[in-house]
């Protein structure tokens, strides 16, 4: 089963980075939005409550027609449903701080796992902008889930999911999360989808015992290749209300919930609460691909991790074992490609604003499946070729180690050389002031020399206010 797995794993790690891929062309941001409807619970809108604004809209919208609900400030007590015929839907928010949407359902209350949702999308193409989505039910009460995700092609900017067990359940389907926040005590983020955290914040709330942030349901079909959790420049920390007691919090980075689990961290900030054994077992599930790969911060050292069967780290990627050849260059090629893409995205993407994310998401599906293919053919190339070219400028070995203490070197010289920088200011001050005492008798040359000085001078004073104001100089924090 294992080996099958090598292979199905590699293949889901493909689908999870062309995904990432996709979402960072298919956002593109609006300043001029006219929305079909608004939800205000003081009346001065279409509706006062925001099923109600969803019953109202059309069924089986296309992505070039999206249908936009704005919600005004307010906290809304409703189990939120959007059906699967309400496609191409926008919620948005004016702020999630101010627009909260909460309910308390449990397993502890009657509930199941499902059942539970504060809210439950199921329409394809779904966007939720600004919202805070909440599971109000108590620690320890059972499964009580904030959002239940179904919907193919969904994505959610700068909202806050909050909850203790089971979160967030990412189920099915294609999902993008971005700039979000994510709270909760054990399997907060949980289910099959194929879904990508970019740039979200996530944070524990229980003391103890540890919390376990990732519970990845594998396959949900099981013909399936388009599945796992990958988590790229996020932040791992402790809930604001536990700041205090931070000493006191553990967290690990997940479980196999079911066999096929596949979730990746990578560079991303991992906080000194993740236990160095950094993942678990669980439900006797044997076939699982957890990696982590650049990730910072205390919580990152992957030294003493546990001993999974399907765990990979970033030494794997380096090539100190063989990589497989079932996928174009095995992991060390996937690597390549996700920070080739990563670039070549970039450089699509000229400019996004913070307004609100758009539609259209599947009108550049065949642009980004272009780029990146481009990239997954060209990306290692592209490095060997750079290192090939500037390999007199490598010092060996090429490690993180090697890195510092070059840098170090840079930084000890360099404060090494101010005693000599310091006399020569001054000898150039005198020869100004002699040019000044004699400049009955100067040249233009000399007007030259004098106003080049001051010059200097005005530059090196901006310099000492901007590194006063803790600008980031060459690569060092003062």
């Amino acid at each position: 089963m294992e080996s099958k797995f090598a292979s199905s794993s590699s293949i889901v790690f493909v689908v999870v980075v062309f995904f990432l891929c996709s979402t960072r062309t298919t956002i593109s941001l609006q300043t001029n939005i006219i929305f079909n409807a608004t939800v205000a619970q003081d009346g001065s809108g279409n509706y006062r409550r925001i099923n109600d604004a969803i019953a109202a809209a059309p069924t089986h919208i296309n992505v070039t027609n999206r249908y936009y609900i704005r919600v005004k400030p307010g906290v809304y007590s409703e189990y939120v449903v959007v059906g699967e015929d309400k496609t191409n839907i926008a919620l948005i928010g004016d702020d999630a701080a101010a627009t909260k949407i909460t309910g308390n359902r449990s397993n502890a209350t009657g509930f199941g796992t499902t059942q539970s949702a504060t809210m439950t999308v199921d329409g394809e193409g779904f966007i939720g902008q600004s919202l805070t989505i909440e599971n109000s039910a108590p620690i320890n009460t059972g499964q009580a889930v904030a959002l239940n995700n179904n919907a193919n092609h969904s994505a959610f900017y700068r909202c806050i999911f909050m909850g203790y067990q089971d979160t967030l359940l990412a189920n099915k389907n294609s999902q993008f999360y971005k700039n979000c926040e994510i709270s909760g005590t054990v399997d907060f983020i949980f289910g099959s989808a194929a879904a990508v955290f970019q740039d979200c914040g996530i944070y524990v709330r229980r003391l103890s015992p540890p919390n376990v942030i990732t519970a990845n349901g594998g396959k949900h079909d099981p013909t399936s290749t388009n599945f796992g959790f990958s988590f790229q420049n996020c932040t791992i920390n402790v809930a604001p209300e536990l700041r205090l007691r931070k000493k006191e919090v553990k967290a690990l980075l997940g479980r196999p919930w079911k066999n096929y689990a596949t979730v990746v961290f990578m560079e991303s900030y991992l906080d000194e609460i993740v236990l160095p054994e950094g993942w678990t077992w669980c439900c006797n599930n044997t076939i699982m691909m957890f990696a982590e790969y650049n990730n910072r911060g205390p919580g990152a050292d992957t030294s003493k991790r546990a001993k999974l069967s399907g765990y990979k780290t970033s030494e794997y990627t380096r090539g100190k074992e063989t990589p497989r050849s079932d996928v174009k260059g095995g992991v060390e090629g996937l690597v390549c490609q996700t920070h080739g893409a990563a670039e070549f995205i970039d450089v699509i993407v000229a400019k996004a604003g913070e307004e609100i994310m758009a539609s259209k998401l599947h009108l550049l599906q065949s642009k980004v499946a272009e780029a990146s293919k481009l990239v997954s053919k060209h990306g290692c190339s592209y490095y060997k070729q750079l290192m090939e070219q500037n390999k007199q400028y490598i010092q060996e070995p090429p490690t993180v180690e090697k890195c510092q203490h070059l840098a170090n070197q840079v930084f000890c010289t360099q404060l090494a050389s101010i005693p000599g920088r310091y006399e020569s200011f001054w000898r150039e001050l005198d020869y100004v002031k002699q040019l000044l005492n004699n400049r009955q008798e100067m040249k233009i040359e000399d007007a030259g020399i004098a106003s080049l000085f001051g010059l200097d001078c005005f530059a090196w004073f901006c310099a000492g206010e901007i590194i006063g104001r803790g600008i980031k100089i060459t690569g060092y924090h003062v």
